[in-house]
């Protein structure tokens, strides 16, 4: 009978760890896109821009943070004077994007 023997190559564990992480992650993500509820923004520019924690940012915050004010209303997309943190991440995009 013959045995196989095989060279342990740290390469092969680093890429079933990541795997791994990714794996995780992808599984939070998930759990959180399922049930409706937006993922955690700890130490997000969303969570330092809302300076009164309220969960919106409105004109003056946005200001404050340093965001340009045109770019406010462009996304504020259901125009009540707020952005919720989807809001908030297209402003930034557009931001951005200039």
């Amino acid at each position: 009978m013959k045995v196989s023997v095989h060279k342990f190559n740290p390469r092969t564990l680093q890429h079933a760890l990541l795997g791994g992480v990714v794996l995780a992650a992808m599984a939070v993500t998930g759990a959180h896109a399922a049930t409706g509820e937006p993922m955690p923004m700890k130490d997000s520019m969303f969570e330092k821009a809302d300076t009164n924690h309220d969960g919106m940012i409105s004109a003056e915050e946005f200001k404050a943070s340093g965001m340009q004010g045109k770019l406010f209303a462009k996304a504020d997309s259901n125009h009540d004077g707020m952005l919720n943190s989807d809001e908030f991440a297209k402003a930034e995009a557009m931001g951005a994007a200039k």
